[in-house]
């Protein structure tokens, strides 16, 4: 087991590495510190279980890498959430589905904000967000049918969802400090 002296002494010599590593993995600038010193975290907690005579960069970077793909996770899952809400939204305010029965006020009230963040967005983004979610098409044939290449399709519909996600902050922050 490593001692607290020892852990921290390793930490300094590896510290700078550790950054740049995690960096190399494509995580934002502004994140580096914050997951290279989530990492060192889970490696103090866990350094019962280093081997000394392994390297121990490469136990830190292992856990470093475990953290960075935590952090994809969780971003494709706020990602799915936020898409099925932007699917359930738009199809009940579409007009010609009802409501549905279990919505909250709150559920209202995101309705209502989304459909005035739509109605302000260029008639060619709401026609790739009615298309794609609403009726469900494959971003391949959408990417056809506007003319554009998928990559630049996908990039379009980022751009969209995160226009809408910070109208809807803008439309619904003054709800929730109330």
């Amino acid at each position: 087991m490593l001692s607290n002296e020892q852990f921290v002494d390793l930490v300094r010599e590896h510290q700078s590495g550790l950054r740049a590593f995690i960096r190399s993995l494509g995580v934002d600038p502004m994140w580096v510190d914050d997951l290279a010193q989530e990492a060192l975290v889970i490696a103090y907690e866990r350094r019962d279980d280093y081997d000394e005579n392994l390297s121990f960069r490469n136990w830190v970077w292992g856990i470093a890498k475990h953290c960075v793909l935590n952090e994809r996770r969780k971003l494709a899952r706020r990602s799915r959430i936020l898409q099925e809400n932007i699917t359930d939204i738009l199809l009940a305010t579409s007009g010609d589905s009802p409501e549905p029965e279990e919505w909250t006020d709150d559920d209202r009230f995101r309705a209502a904000a989304l459909k005035v963040c739509l109605e302000e967005m260029p008639e060619r983004s709401r026609e790739l967000l009615r298309r794609r979610y609403e009726l469900e098409m494959k971003a391949t044939d959408l990417a056809e049918e506007f003319n554009m290449n998928p990559p630049a399709l996908r990039k379009a519909l980022e751009r969209i969802r995160t226009a809408i996600r910070h109208c809807m902050e803008g439309r619904l922050s003054p709800i929730a400090n109330n």
